[in-house]
């Protein structure tokens, strides 16, 4: 029995799995029209393992690729709402503790929004779907703690300070409705490109 990052490295679709490559990896918006384009997230060597980070992994979930472009083809491509999904995911572990970062790239605050909602509810419920059925079949360790966050990746145009990130607990989805201002990470830009560091990333974890 493995932990749940090395079972997820294990048995998650391999073009699913988001690797560094020369010590970055980048994530790309498709609408040319949004202000932030790409997120470079870089990395120093020592924070890398096998590609990955130490005890972590990414995970890309928005896919042109039409057998990753939805959760699940037993439901219809068009199906309203059910299909909606972030960027990507983060899931790193501590001891019995496994932070789940889902991750989507904006162009301003204003795409917290009920479709932002949406993307977080069905992430997180085809998360919690893959980590159960690892746990069933005991793959992995099974009582392990979840801590969801939602994190909003937008242009620093002029605000003033980055706000902390908050967890999301399991009765509390409203929160992105509620408090749409707690889960945002600024990025400066250039032409479209933001970029940060994997140490900040982990860094807006709680300790």
């Amino acid at each position: 029995m493995s932990n749940l990052i090395s079972c997820l490295r294990q048995n998650i679709n391999h073009h699913a799995v988001k690797r560094f490559d020369s010590k970055k990896i980048e994530f790309i918006e498709p609408d040319k029209s949004a202000k932030l384009r790409k997120l470079i997230i870089k990395a120093s060597k020592p924070e890398l393992l096998d590609q990955h980070p130490k005890d972590g992994i990414f995970i890309e979930l928005d896919h042109s690729n039409p057998l990753l472009e939805n959760f699940t083809h037993f439901l219809k491509s068009g199906a309203s709402g059910i299909n909606q999904k972030v960027d990507f995911c983060l899931i790193t572990q501590k001891d019995n503790t496994v932070y789940f970062v889902i991750s989507d790239l904006k162009s301003s605050t204003q795409g917290n929004n009920d479709r932002c909602a949406g993307q977080y509810k069905n992430t997180k419920l085809f998360i919690n779907y893959i980590t159960e059925i690892f746990e069933s079949f005991e793959l992995t360790q099974a009582g392990l703690i979840k801590k969801f966050f939602k994190l909003l990746f937008i242009p620093n145009e002029g605000i003033a300070t980055s706000l902390p990130i908050s967890p999301c607990t399991e009765d509390s989805i409203d929160i992105l409705k509620n408090e749409p201002e707690c889960n945002f990470h600024l990025v400066n830009l250039e032409d479209g490109v933001g970029e940060i560091s994997l140490n900040e990333l982990l860094s807006r974890l709680p300790s």
